[in-house]
């Protein structure tokens, strides 16, 4: 007994469609695109998960307050370093995929950096990326010594 076939409005008939070389109708175009759609979330995440086991950052999920109860305070900069957490990943990311988003991306980061300073956040130590920019002493070597002349 045969297989019976898939019913239109699902992924598997929008590629009999294609196979058998029939009109795609509406229904099948549309499971097509919700599939699409849905393996392009599944690699983002899967980017986003990867990236941040490289670079060692974790970011915590953010839950909605519940309706019923009061307007909850903000920790802005828990929130702050949240998205530079995120922004980091990105970074990561997109730097393998589309290195002509990098630019925004480090543009954010910087005025995320800004905002935490600016909130009364002490970093732990000095990004090297803004060091790097700043002119500051990326590698950790020391000073070489002023020369005098002859």
């Amino acid at each position: 007994m045969a297989r019976p076939r898939a019913a239109c409005g699902t992924y598997a008939a929008y590629r009999r469609h294609l196979r058998e070389k029939s009109p795609v109708d509406d229904a099948c175009r549309a499971a097509a695109r919700a599939e699409k759609a849905r393996r392009s979330d599944a690699e983002a995440e899967t980017r986003v998960a990867e990236a941040q086991e490289r670079s060692g950052a974790t970011v915590t999920s953010i839950t909605k307050p519940d309706s019923a109860a009061s307007t909850p305070q903000i920790d802005v900069q828990a929130e702050l370093h949240a998205n530079l957490t995120l922004v980091k990943a990105a970074m990561a990311v997109v730097g393998l995929s589309d290195p002509s988003k990098l630019p925004a991306l480090s543009k954010r980061h910087s005025e995320l950096l800004q905002e935490l300073e600016r909130a009364g956040a002490t970093s732990e130590s000095e990004d090297p990326f803004d060091a790097f920019f700043s002119g500051g002493n990326v590698v950790g070597f020391t000073a070489a010594a002023d020369r005098k002349s002859s």
